[in-house]
C-alpha cells in the first residue's frame, strides 16, 4: 500500500519519538522504583536496628519488650507490621500475635549484616522484609548510656525480622507508573497535532507546486514553465522539473510549428496542381497539351516530395533523432558533383556555377547531410540569383578554420532581409507567394544541419547585389586534427590538409 509523504513523515517521526519515550519511561521507572525501595528499605532497616535494642539477655535468659508494637496494640488504620525474634539455633524469642503462632521465613544473616526479602501470604498482600543480624545487650538498664556502649553478649547471635505492608509502597509506583504514562501519552499527542501543523506548512509549496502543474495549459506552450518560491530543500526538484517542463514546451512548439509550416507550405503546391487538373478536363485536348499538363502535375508532385522529405529531414535534425556519421571526403569533389547535377537548371537561366577550393581540402564529417546541405545552397543560389550571373563556391583555410562561401548576385537588397532567410518560410511575409520572396526550406534547412555537424552559417550582403553564405568549420591545426572532434561534442565539422 502506498502512503503519502505526509503519512511517512507522521508514521515514521511518532514512531522514532514514541520509541525514545518508551525507552526513556522504562529507564526513569527503574530509578524510581530503586529509588523509592531503597528510601523503603532504609526506612524498615533504622525501625528495625531500633528494635534490637528491646531485646535483653540476663541470667535467666533472653527478654524482649517488643509488646507495644505487636499489631494488636497498634493504632487504627496504622500499616501492618510483623516481628520477629530468634536466635542462631531457630529457637523464636518473640512473633507478632498476628502471626497465630506462623513463624516467618529468614535467611541467617551475620551480626551487622541487613537481609531484604519480600512475604506474599495467602491472601496476596505483599510485604517487604528485613533481617537484622545482632548480639543482645546485657543488663542495659543497669549500664550509663552516656558513658560507656551499651555492653553486648557476643556468644550469642540473634535475628530480627520486621516485615512491613509494601502497600503503601506499590500505591505510591502506582501513582508514578499512571503519571508516567499519561505524560508519555500527552507528548505524544501535542507532538502529532504540532508535527501535522508542521509538516503542512513545510509541504505546502509542495501543494502550491502541484497546483501549478495543474492549471498549466497545454495548447498554451509559452505558459509551460513554474515560478514557484519553494524552500531550498526542494529547488532541485522545482529545477529539474522545470527542465523538463521546458523541453516538453519546446517539443510543443516543435509540432506546433512544423505542423503550420508544412500545412503553410503545402496549400500552395496542391491548390496549383488542383488548379491544373480541374482546368485539363474542362475540355478535350490533344494528346501534345494533355503531355505538357501531365509533365507539369509530375513536376508539382516532386516539387511536393522534395518538399516532404525537406520537412522530414528538418523534423529529424531538430528533434535530435538524426544520427551523423564521419567519414573523410575531398570538399572539392563534394561540391563539383552538386554543381554537375544542377548546370543544366542553371544553364537554362544563363547561369554559371564555377568552384575554387584550394588543393588538398578534406571534411571528416556526415557526407550526405553535408551534400545535402550543399545542394539546397546551389539551388537557391540558381532559383532566386539573377539570370545570367555566376554562382562562385569557394574553399578558404584560415589559420586552423576552414570556411566556404557560396556567392551569388541577387537576393535581398539589406542586411536585414539576408539574415531573415534564416526563419522557416518567411511566415507573415506575403511577397512569398511571389518567386522573388518566396525562399523556401533551403536556409532554414542548412541552419538545422549546421547545428547537429557544427559548422556556423553566416549570411551577408557583401554589397548591393551580391548574397554571400559562408560555411564556418573551426578546428585546431589541420595537419593535427585528422582525427579530433569538434568543440561541444558535435559529431563532425573536421577538416585536414593531406
Amino acid at each position: 500500500m502506498n502512503h503519502s509523504l505526509r503519512q511517512k513523515l507522521v508514521l515514521r517521526t511518532v514512531l522514532a519519538v514514541a520509541t525514545v519515550q518508551v525507552l526513556s519511561g522504562v529507564v526513569v521507572n527503574l530509578f524510581v522504583t530503586d529509588g523509592l525501595r531503597d528510601r523503603f528499605d532504609r526506612r524498615l532497616l533504622g525501625r528495625a536496628e531500633l528494635l534490637t535494642a528491646e531485646v535483653e539477655i540476663l541470667p535467666d535468659g533472653i527478654t524482649t519488650d517488643l509488646e507495644e508494637f505487636d499489631p494488636a496494640n497498634l493504632p487504627d488504620g496504622a500499616e501492618q507490621r510483623f516481628l520477629q525474634v530468634r536466635d542462631d539455633a531457630g529457637n523464636l524469642h518473640y512473633l507478632s500475635t498476628a502471626r497465630r503462632g506462623i513463624a516467618l521465613p529468614a535467611p541467617d544473616p551475620a551480626v551487622g549484616e541487613a537481609i531484604y526479602t519480600t512475604l506474599v501470604l495467602e491472601d496476596g498482600r505483599r510485604f517487604r522484609c528485613v533481617h537484622v543480624g545482632f548480639h543482645p545487650e546485657t543488663d542495659g538498664e543497669d549500664a550509663d548510656p552516656g558513658s560507656l556502649p551499651v555492653p553486648r553478649d557476643s556468644t550469642t547471635t540473634l535475628v530480627l525480622t520486621l516485615a512491613r505492608d509494601s502497600a503503601s509502597l506499590e500505591r505510591d509506583l502506582g501513582y508514578f507508573r499512571l503519571l508516567l504514562i499519561l505524560g508519555i501519552a500527552a507528548t505524544m499527542l501535542i507532538l502529532l497535532v504540532a508535527l501535522l501543523a508542521l509538516i503542512r506548512a513545510t509541504l505546502s509549496p509542495v501543494e502550491t507546486l502541484a497546483t501549478r502543474i495543474s492549471e498549466m495549459d497545454p495548447g498554451r506552450p509559452e505558459m509551460i514553465t513554474l515560478d514557484v518560491d519553494v524552500p531550498a530543500d526542494f529547488q532541485p526538484i522545482v529545477t529539474r522539473l522545470d527542465e523538463l517542463l521546458n523541453k516538453a514546451r519546446r517539443a510543443v512548439e516543435r509540432e506546433q510549428t512544423f505542423t503550420a509550416d508544412f500545412a503553410h507550405e503545402m496549400r500552395t503546391p496542391v491548390a496549383g496542381l488542383r488548379s491544373t487538373l480541374e482546368v485539363a478536363l474542362t475540355r478535350e485536348r490533344s494528346k501534345d497539351e494533355y503531355s505538357r499538363i501531365l509533365t507539369e502535375c509530375l513536376g508539382m508532385s516532386k516539387g511536393l516530395h522534395r518538399l516532404t522529405e525537406t520537412m522530414l529531414m528538418l523534423r529529424r535534425l531538430e528533434s535530435g533523432s538524426a544520427q551523423p556519421g564521419t567519414e573523410s571526403f575531398p570538399v572539392r569533389e563534394l561540391v563539383q558533383t552538386v554543381a554537375d547535377t544542377l548546370k543544366q537548371t542553371a544553364g537554362i537561366k544563363g547561369m554559371n556555377i564555377k568552384t575554387d577550393f584550394e588543393p588538398g581540402l578534406v571534411l571528416r564529417t556526415d557526407q550526405p547531410l553535408m551534400e545535402l546541405a550543399v545542394r539546397n545552397l546551389l539551388e537557391n543560389a540558381v532559383a532566386h540569383g539573377d539570370a545570367g550571373s555566376d554562382i562562385i563556391a569557394k574553399g578558404i583555410r584560415t589559420g586552423d578554420s576552414l570556411r566556404i562561401e557560396f556567392r551569388n548576385a541577387g537576393g535581398p537588397e539589406t542586411q536585414q532581409g539576408a539574415v531573415a532567410l534564416r526563419d522557416r518560410f518567411r511566415r507573415g511575409d506575403r511577397s512569398r507567394e511571389t518567386v522573388q520572396g518566396h525562399y523556401g526550406l533551403g536556409l532554414a534547412l542548412v541552419d538545422a544541419i549546421g547545428q547537429v555537424l557544427g559548422f556556423r552559417m553566416d549570411i551577408r550582403i557583401e554589397v548591393p547585389g551580391i548574397f554571400v553564405v559562408t560555411l564556418r568549420f573551426a578546428n585546431g591545426s589541420h595537419e593535427a586534427v585528422a582525427g579530433t572532434r569538434t568543440p561541444a561534442g558535435s559529431p563532425g565539422s573536421w577538416f585536414r590538409s593531406p
